[in-house]
């Protein structure tokens, strides 16, 4: 099988797919990596394709002709075009980060990505038997323990995982929320008498000056400050699918693949009942059912597995 592995740089590329086209190749298919650069792939068994995707220059996949169009996200403002012309013309699938935990793991959808994909749309057949589950949480319990944060924090506070407003989760998952200062500006507004604790994305440079909330900058795991919050709120951050390994009350202002699922007090709910957040306590096998359910969508980053490709492949 010919098979193209599309992302929008080299650096994305080596990170995301190169593994996949590593057990590719070895399993006996030829492989094109196509990016935009003038310097191909570190493995020279992988063909290279240079795309100027604003300008629809597809040339070299035209020419490969590939039976199958692996795109990493696809949802990226600057390939968005040009993977929607790719999609008319060839059987395509998408990869993304996973979620537990997204640095350790990617995932493979034959529709899309988070709320675009098939993972969001159709779910309840893959759920696990009793035992996986189990298994599932209590694997998921040990990687999530926390370790003391060190910080000098308020009591039951709310926390707020701020994001990047560039994301794709953000310009395509979040109908209303486009900013994070609309999103600290929300959560002040309706939890006036509460605690809140603004953590800052580690690759977000931007000064936010919020008043009446404690911004923390530090390079603390995300984990630690959710498993002394009272409540988390956010748009659609992987944060808000990891409060749920600590059976927390979780206000989603947006869409990821966990909504839909009865877990999160989503957004039509805080729009209508902010404060109902306080008192919304999911079904715990309603939680374990979609942990497990994402747990067994991913697969290991570094070393994907052929069994979960071939299933993606067909």
């Amino acid at each position: 099988m010919r098979i193209a592995l599309i992302d929008t740089d080299k650096p994305g590329y080596e990170y995301s797919l190169a593994p996949v086209a590593t057990l590719l190749l070895e399993d006996g298919h030829e492989i094109m990596a196509v990016y935009s650069g003038a310097v191909g792939p570190s493995d020279p068994r992988v063909h290279f394709g240079s795309c100027s995707w604003a300008l629809f220059d597809h040339d070299p996949i035209i020419r490969f002709n590939p039976d199958r169009i692996i795109v990493f996200n696809g949802s990226h403002k600057a390939i968005f075009a040009a993977t929607q012309w790719l999609k008319a013309h060839y059987r395509t699938v998408y990869m993304e980060h996973g979620w537990l935990p997204q640095q350790e793991y990617n995932y493979i959808d034959a529709q899309g990505t988070g709320a675009r994909s098939l993972l969001f749309d159709t779910w309840a057949h893959r759920v696990g038997t009793s035992e996986r589950i189990q298994e599932t949480m209590a694997r998921l319990q040990k990687v999530y323990r926390p370790e003391p944060h060190g910080l000098s924090l308020p009591e039951n506070y709310i926390l707020v995982p701020l994001q990047l407003e560039r994301d794709t989760s953000i310009l395509y998952d979040s109908p209303c929320f486009k900013s994070m200062a609309s999103l600290v500006g929300f959560v002040r507004r309706h939890f006036y008498d509460q605690h809140i604790v603004v953590k800052t994305h580690p690759m977000d440079e931007t000064s936010y000056a919020f008043e009446g909330v404690t911004i923390v900058r530090e390079r603390v795991p995300i984990n630690s400050l959710i498993a002394t919050a009272r409540a988390v709120v956010g748009i659609n951050s992987t944060a808000l699918i990891e409060a749920l390994v600590h059976l927390k009350p979780v206000g989603a202002l947006g869409l990821n693949v966990a909504s839909r699922k009865g877990v999160f007090y989503e957004e039509r709910d805080m729009f209508f009942r902010p404060r109902g957040l306080l008192d919304f306590k999911p079904e715990q096998s309603s939680v374990e059912r979609t942990l497990d359910l994402l747990f067994h969508a991913q697969y290991p980053r570094a070393k994907p597995t052929l069994d979960y490709l071939n299933k993606i492949l067909g």
